[in-house]
């Protein structure tokens, strides 16, 4: 991970942008903060709108699958996300690292796949939960980040 990288997340609907960070209307961007924990050798990656990590936006949480921080820590990026629309109808936030606002990272080589879980509390236009069921990233594994 580091400044500059990117998260894609892509909903099968279009969505409600107030539900995925609060208070937020979908044009321009919206500031947030990417919160990597790591309990136990298991890396947690939270998407808050407060520093200290306790207001969770509403885009759910990541496992990276790769040890970028050493046990007990958290390293968080002050970051911005971007809305834009999805073929077929669809969302499509785009996630900016901007800059590391506290801790270190690890300097990762090897090859891993994300799995996102997505929260309930973000909604669709007709106000319809998104669904919780894990998203595992497509593709071929990359050294994510």
């Amino acid at each position: 991970m580091e400044v500059g990288d990117t998260l894609t997340l892509t909903y099968s609907v279009a969505m409600k942008p107030s539900t995925l960070i609060a208070g937020w209307s979908g044009s321009g961007t919206a500031a947030l903060y990417v919160r990597l924990t790591d309990v136990g050798g298991l890396e947690t990656t939270r998407l808050t709108t407060d520093l200290a990590g306790s207001i969770p936006t509403g885009l759910g949480t990541f496992v990276t699958g790769r040890n970028f921080i050493s046990a007990g820590k958290t390293a968080v990026f002050a970051a911005t996300a971007a809305l834009s629309s999805a073929a077929g109808g669809g969302s499509v936030v785009t996630i900016t690292l901007n800059t590391l606002s506290s801790g270190t990272l690890r300097i990762q080589s090897s090859s891993t796949t994300l799995r996102w879980t997505p929260a309930a509390a973000a909604t669709d236009l007709a106000g319809a939960p998104s669904s919780t069921s894990v998203a595992v990233e497509s593709g071929t594994a990359d050294r994510d980040f």
